[in-house]
């Protein structure tokens, strides 16, 4: 009925129950404790939710550790990388300027005619080739070093090393060809690549090209694997196809200066004559009977010739010793008149005439190319390193 008290059975009954409800919840408690790892139990419902808040991050510490050791793990990984990294940057750029800078050895010689023209010294250098103690070891870098120098001024333009095996002047470019056969059209003035063969055979729609390549006066021919050969002129860099090419376009260059044995001018050959060391300088057909005022005796040099240019000029190219250790070049202008004589601190690899300059590239180092005016054989520029 409404109204009337429980009685003690359902009293009993009721405590029960929630006895039962209180153990199983603190069982549940329990077994969630046990299970993050605590012991124990708080004092009241607030101090054991703070707890349990505290609790579930000291539960959660290993894993925020081993966080933390990981994230330290990565940073200083990166860090070392980074170390490293510019470690070797920065040998790269200390080599980079050593092999820039440092004394090479003669390879190539180039002058590419326009306006300007431009004198292109090519040399292998190395560094890292001794260590500490003065004792030989394999060069840490090498290469070839290309230098742009202006033939009017001997200013330096640029400087670029790279692992090209072979260069020839070009029309207007310079074509060098390097290790892997790869063959690149670079500007003679910044030696920038602005071109490479294979682009330009893919704009013109041919067949892949080989490794095999071909030059030809100062174009290049690269054979494709149809057989045919793509020439590239390299002043208009158009490409035309060759239906069969032929080896031997390739011409080897002399490392040493060409010389003939006599200069005709004026209708007159200047020959030397006397198969000796020392040769004189005689005239087809002979001079005239001596006057009353004698031109002076012949001109003799040691191992002489006339010196190879275009266009020609009077330049007889002879040595200073016997050796032939160093040369001398002297213009003349008659079988006894030697309008000047100027030394050149070496062995002459290749000459050139440059509007009112005769430019003479040498084996030395330290002077790998000068500058002489041809009408008084005065220095006008000099370039070594």
């Amino acid at each position: 009925m409404a109204g009337e008290k429980p009685s003690k059975w359902e009293q009993k009954q009721a405590a029960a129950k929630a006895a039962e409800a209180k153990f199983d919840a603190n069982q549940r408690l329990a077994k969630h404790r046990a299970k993050q790892g605590r012991k124990g139990k708080g004092v009241t419902t607030e101090l054991d939710d703070v707890g349990s808040s505290l609790g579930n991050v000291l539960d959660d510490s290993p894993g925020v550790l081993g966080r933390m050791v990981a994230h330290r793990k990565l940073l200083l990984g990166i860090g070392g990388v980074l170390l490293a990294g510019g470690i070797i940057f920065g040998m790269c750029m200390v080599q980079r300027h050593q092999l820039r800078t440092a004394p090479g050895s003669p390879r190539q010689e180039l002058f590419v005619a326009g306006n300007p023209a431009t004198l292109i010294v090519i040399e292998y250098v190395a560094v890292g080739g001794t260590n500490s103690k003065g004792m030989s070891q394999p060069a840490s870098a090498k290469g070839q070093r290309l230098t742009a120098i202006d033939a009017d001024t001997g200013a330096q333009l640029a400087v670029s090393v790279g692992d090209y095996q072979k260069c020839w002047a070009g029309n207007g470019r310079v074509v060098c060809v390097d290790v892997y056969d790869r063959v690149d059209l670079l500007d003679p003035r910044t030696l920038d690549v602005t071109h490479e063969a294979n682009d330009l055979i893919a704009k013109a729609n041919l067949a892949k090209p080989t490794r095999r390549y071909e030059r030809e006066g100062n174009d290049v021919v690269v054979v494709l694997e149809d057989g045919r050969g793509a020439r590239i002129d390299t002043g208009t860099l158009a490409v035309t196809v060759i239906e069969s090419v032929q080896s031997g376009f390739a011409r080897s260059e002399s490392e040493s200066c060409d010389t003939e044995n006599n200069f005709k001018q004026d209708n007159v050959m200047w020959v030397f004559t006397g198969g000796g060391t020392r040769e004189k300088l005689t005239s087809n057909p002979p001079p005239p009977s001596e006057s009353a005022t004698p031109s002076g005796p012949a001109l003799t040099y040691l191992h002489p010739g006339f010196l190879r240019t275009d266009p020609p000029q009077p330049i007889v190219l002879h040595a200073a010793t016997t050796e032939k250790r160093y040369s001398l070049v002297s213009r003349v202008d008659g079988i006894s008149k030697e309008t000047w004589q100027a030394p050149l601190d070496g062995q002459c690899r290749r000459a050139w005439v440059s509007g009112p300059l005769l430019i003479i590239a040498t084996d030395n180092p330290a002077r790998r190319a000068v500058a002489l005016y041809l009408n008084s054989g005065q220095v006008a520029w000099t370039f070594g390193r």
